[in-house]
């Protein structure tokens, strides 16, 4: 029994391929808002909006996540507008003198409301990650479970 445990643990440890990697903080502006079923404008407020961005964010790797979110829904019931979101993070990038060791690891991110937002985000924030392979839901409706896939290195 002892054999077989020591087994699959060298080959799990054998399949991580580490990488050399470096920290680096990367920031970004951008504007969420949706078109929903039959071209209806969708708004969010920004607790929930940046309680989704940095959630995500920190399941892709990110740390030191600082997410600031302003317009959007009017709590008062003014005009709606566009959430404009800052976003600051450190992440992993591959660098061949990198200081660092990271490795692809498998992230499943899945959400059963909001589908339109996380989409949003997932659009916004492609490029700041080291990314191997990616696929996430592209179109949404009312009804859509948001769902995403991908190799992101940690």
């Amino acid at each position: 029994m002892k054999t077989i445990l020591l087994g699959l643990m060298i080959s799990v440890m054998a399949s991580a391929q580490m990488i050399d990697a470096s920290v680096e903080t990367v920031s970004k502006r951008f504007n969420i808002s949706s078109f929903g079923d039959f071209g209806s404008r969708i708004y969010y407020n920004c607790d929930s909006v940046e309680n989704a961005v940095e959630s995500m964010m920190k399941d892709f790797g990110a740390t030191n996540v600082s997410v600031r979110c302003t317009g959007g829904l009017d709590r008062w019931g003014g005009f709606a507008t566009e959430a404009r979101v800052s976003l600051s993070m450190d992440v992993l990038k591959t660098e061949t003198q990198g200081a660092m060791r990271g490795e692809y690891q498998a992230v499943e991110f899945r959400a059963f409301g909001s589908c339109h937002l996380y989409k949003e985000i997932a659009e916004k924030t492609h490029g700041l990650f080291d990314v191997k392979s990616l696929s996430y839901t592209r179109r949404c409706n009312s009804m859509d479970r948001f769902r995403l896939n991908g190799e992101f290195l940690k």
